[in-house]
């Protein structure tokens, strides 16, 4: 059989393989980069986490701090100042990013042994096992990741950060941009409290010290666009912790939604470069364009109203210029309000959804006064951690969700103080598709080995 054939038959069966996120990079920093401490070629990392993408170990970025033990990085030093980088690839193999930082001689690095005696029985364990401290009550340390390309950047990109710091009691936070979020670790938990090699995921969205999320272990810093970020510590108490990153570029169409005109409407685009959507009407499918092209997703979204306790801001309600794209005076100013638990809510509905792909649904929430708690029960298709969500003030609500079969997805927001002048707001919502859910990978290999072999059995018998 010619070698071009062969290649060709070879090229197939990679191809259909290749991971949906082409261009996802991945990093884990260890000492030494042994079993322990990496994620090695034959696994794979972020297992059973609802926000990250389990990539291949071959290409997972590890990045060595130091040569063994605990303390400065020199290694790590080295290869990141003075002009110097390292260069992180993506899960393709090709070069995608540059690592710079400012840590200076006296920096500091350490293992945490989430996982005891199995550290070196999973990739998710080797993330976990060593990190870098940076930043905190040194604040000149910062990281920072450069160059990344218009194939990350076009449509955004989320940014995850993993921490441990492993058998001691501090409270931190991570820093990029106005992005911030809080873990308070204690020395009686830690990520692997069975020492199986598998990590119990708990991520943060506390924005202050004062509401760390106890034993947090991952934060999604999302609505990311630049070419390059800065990553920084936060906390007065040592330094931050880092384990491990991934850059998860958004594939798909992105649709942002303003809710009510007493602000006025967004100009579009606006000074951000988005264009937004705005819904001001019960009981009426509203077309959803896409923030960057301005074209039309086929997405529609209709909102119904129950009770007489629930509608459209009549004014302005909110001066809080919310995260990334919610930064918009007609979008964070006004929106949809419930005062009076049961008997006002409304009813949000997504439809023209692909049953077969992921999304993720941003939701914005502020009043200046008399604010309560919004609660969010999934109706149409199934979220992460659902049915049951909370939508709480200035903090921004993230769900990860796939449609029903008819490509449905709905929620319903309800207030939860009781009657009184209490209200729930939802100023502002941001709709991205993520990416396809996979092919079962039994059954996609199996056709592909098929094909392969009547390729290859025409070929013989010419």
């Amino acid at each position: 059989m010619k070698s071009s054939t062969i290649a060709f038959a070879t090229l197939i069966v990679v191809g259909l393989a290749m991971p949906a996120a082409a261009a996802t990079i991945s990093v884990n920093f260890g000492i030494a980069l042994n079993d322990a401490n990496a994620v090695d070629s034959d696994e794979t990392a972020v297992v059973g986490n609802p926000d990250a993408l389990e990539i291949a170990g071959s290409f997972w970025n590890n990045v060595l701090l130091r040569n063994s033990g605990s303390g400065s990085p020199d290694v790590f030093i080295s290869n990141t100042t003075g002009g110097n980088f390292i260069t992180l690839n993506n899960s393709l193999g090709a070069p995608a990013a540059e690592l710079t930082s400012t840590i200076p001689s006296g920096g500091f690095a350490n293992f945490g042994n989430v996982s005891g005696s199995n550290a070196t029985l999973t990739g998710t364990a080797g993330l976990f096992q060593s990190f870098l401290n940076f930043g905190a009550t040194v604040p000149t340390e910062t990281l920072t990741i450069s160059g990344l390309g218009s194939n990350v950047t076009e449509r955004g990109y989320k940014v995850i950060a993993f921490f441990d710091i492993g058998g001691q009691t501090r409270t931190y936070g991570l820093k990029i941009g106005d992005q911030q979020y809080w873990t308070n670790d204690t020395s009686a938990v830690d990520s692997d409290p069975d020492n199986d090699g598998v990590i119990n995921w708990i991520k943060t969205t506390a924005t202050t010290s004062g509401t760390a999320v106890a034993n947090a272990n991952y934060a999604v810093f999302d609505h990311l666009s630049g070419s390059s970020f800065t990553l920084e510590g936060v906390g007065s108490s040592g330094r931050s912790v880092l384990s491990g990153l991934q850059i998860i570029p958004y594939e798909g169409d992105r649709a942002l939604i303003d809710i009510g005109t007493s602000a006025g409407t967004p100009v579009s685009p606006d000074a951000n470069g988005n264009r937004w959507n705005t819904l001001s009407a019960t009981n009426t499918p509203l077309a959803l364009f896409d923030a960057d092209t301005g074209t039309d997703t086929g997405w529609r979204l209709q909102v119904a109203l129950s009770g007489a306790n629930a509608g459209f801001t009549g004014s302005v309600v909110s001066s809080t210029p919310g995260p990334g794209p919610f930064n918009v005076f007609q979008a964070y100013g006004d929106g949809w309000y419930d005062n009076t638990t049961g008997s006002g809510n409304g009813t949000f509905t997504f439809s023209g959804l692909d049953p077969n792909a992921n999304y993720e649904l941003s939701l914005w929430g502020n009043r200046d006064t008399n604010w309560a708690n919004g609660a969010i029960t999934i109706i149409n298709g199934a979220a992460t951690g659902g049915p049951s969500f909370l939508l709480q003030q200035n903090e921004l609500l993230l769900l990860n969700f796939q449609p029903d079969a008819a490509g449905l997805f709905a929620f319903l927001l309800d207030d939860t103080s009781g009657p009184g002048v209490e209200n729930v707001v939802l100023n502002a919502m941001l709709l991205q598709q993520v990416q396809q859910v996979p092919e079962p990978p039994t059954l996609l290999l199996a056709f592909v080995g098929l094909a392969a072999i009547g390729l290859l059995m025409r070929v013989m018998r010419r």
